[in-house]
């Protein structure tokens, strides 16, 4: 009993760190894509195109003290 506690704990292990790597590496490639963020620093501007559009507004505070 002790020792499939043990294999399944090491199989557990094994899982997490090849999910972890698999995500990583998924988002890697999925930056290459071409894709670029359009950053607002006009708040107006920004406000009137997420009301268009219907999406919300994520503010990034930056501070680099």
């Amino acid at each position: 009993m002790d020792k499939l506690m043990k294999l399944s704990r090491a199989s557990f292990v094994l899982l997490f760190i090849a999910l972890v790597l698999a995500s990583g590496l998924s988002c890697i490639n999925s930056g290459s894509s071409g894709t670029k963020v359009n950053f607002l620093r006009d708040w107006e501007a920004a406000k009137d195109q997420a009301a268009s559009e219907s999406k919300p507004i994520m503010i990034n505070f930056y501070t680099d003290v």
